[in-house]
């Protein structure tokens, strides 16, 4: 009787065992998946933050725009010309770049070149739009 007991014990441990072998790697493979669509989701926001803004003083609907933004871990945003561009990138993987062409030239002051809270502006200056990221102190 006692090795039955003893033999079900044995069972049931090598069974438990199999499961967070094989459990555990699978977890913490979702959870990375998870973490890297929540990522890549605000990254997308931002971008779409920056180019309403944009858009909006390019099309003279208002003459600025000041909001409060978080910039994203692996987000920077580059203009050259009339094309504005906000790319993310995480770690090892190719970029996605979100780019937008604009009726005027665009330059950046203060880009941010790390995760953080902002004060953007974006305004329109002698036909240049200028978009101001200021960090939260």
């Amino acid at each position: 009787m006692v090795s039955r007991s003893l033999e079900k014990m044995m069972l049931v441990a090598v069974g438990l065992t199999t499961a967070v072998i094989v459990g555990v790697p699978v977890l913490l493979y979702a959870i990375d998946t998870v973490n890297a669509a929540s990522e890549f989701e605000l990254a997308r926001t931002f971008a779409q933050e920056v180019q309403n803004a944009t858009d909006r003083v390019d099309l003279g609907v208002v003459a600025n725009v000041i909001s409060n933004v978080y910039v994203p871990n692996g987000v920077t945003v580059t203009a050259t010309g009339n094309t504005l561009a906000v790319s993310f990138q995480k770690s090892t993987q190719e970029p996605i770049v979100w780019t937008s062409s604009y009726a005027h030239n665009i330059v950046i002051v203060g880009a941010p070149i790390s995760a953080e809270t902002c004060n953007m502006e974006v305004r329109m200056t002698s036909g240049t739009i200028e978009i101001i990221f200021v960090p939260h102190p």
